[in-house]
């Protein structure tokens, strides 16, 4: 099941930038990393994943030899996340499939079949007493039948918005939620902005995630500013490639500068082209690169 070891990428010969350079490297190391079944794994040689193998095809899906492995592959994956007794059952991964697919233009069927099957998607509903946030708003879950999240959420709406569907009433009251949970500092949590009382600080990946979905929401102009803010304030303290790729996106999508991140994920680059030698940060990190240097932000709602 798995494919060849990643090659090392040298440093030599790149005749462009230092960005376009390291980005030819994240594109190298992650389409030496495709398994033979034509889906990425978190680590290279490993079985492959839903997650890496929808962010990996964003990065690399201009390369058509790997497109044309990677499409029929997820159309297997979104079969076994329909079968219960399936091995991808969560259902947020319905997210990543529409996402990636439908930004490739690839399997019109199989998209309108994934949104919905989002839009169908049911969440548990909270205790009607609960006063720190409105319990009544729903979103998604990571899976179907529990609690909304901001994470999930966001990612469904990403999805479904680059399919096309933004004036749905699942949408709208999607977005919502997400307005109605930020936290103090300007950004959003996993969940709620406060738990028994406690408030809760804002999470970089989390608060991106947030930020990209509530594109073209005129009621969250307010919003996007403080998380745009915490997102320049707070990024570049975080250690992951995962928390600055995502900041860098989270800037682009609103035009907003993001120099010193981009200096800053280069330099965190391993010689073999990824980052820390793994699929799913080093496509983040590749996408984040792409959208700055090729001027093509996958998570851009035009």
């Amino acid at each position: 099941m798995a494919g060849t070891a990643a090659p090392t990428v040298p440093r030599k010969g790149c005749s462009n930038t230092a960005l376009a350079c390291a980005l030819d490297r994240g594109r190298a190391f992650l389409l030496a990393s495709q398994n033979a079944d034509g889906l990425w794994p978190y680590h290279p040689q490993k079985p492959g994943a839903p997650e890496p193998t929808c962010y990996a095809l964003l990065a690399v899906g201009q390369e058509a030899a790997a497109r044309e492995r990677a499409i029929p592959a997820i159309a297997r994956l979104v079969d076994s996340v329909a079968n219960p007794a399936g091995k991808f059952e969560l259902e947020w991964h319905r997210s990543l499939f529409l996402l990636a697919l439908s930004r490739l233009g690839a399997a019109p069927e199989l998209c309108r079949r994934l949104s919905q099957a989002l839009l169908e998607i049911t969440v548990r509903e909270l205790n009607p007493e609960i006063k720190e946030f409105d319990p009544s708003l729903k979103g998604w879950g990571w899976v179907g039948g529990t609690a909304s999240w901001v994470e999930p959420t966001s990612y469904a709406l990403l999805a479904l918005k680059c399919s096309g569907v933004r004036n749905h009433p699942r949408v709208q009251e999607a977005e919502r939620l997400l307005l109605d949970r930020p936290c103090d500092d300007g950004g959003w949590n996993y969940g709620n902005r406060i738990v028994y009382g406690a408030k809760l600080t804002s999470n970089p990946p989390t608060t991106a995630l947030a930020a990209l979905a509530l594109q073209g929401v005129p009621a969250a102009s307010e919003q996007l500013k403080k998380a745009l803010s915490f997102l320049r304030r707070e990024a570049s303290s975080q250690p992951s490639a995962l928390s600055v790729s995502l900041a860098i996106l989270a800037l682009d999508a609103y035009r907003g500068p993001a120099g010193d991140l981009l200096q800053l994920l280069v330099r965190r680059q391993s010689n073999d082209g990824s980052w820390r030698g793994q699929i799913y940060p080093t496509a983040l990190a590749t996408l984040a690169l792409q959208a700055i240097q090729e001027r093509n932000n996958a998570f851009r709602i035009a």
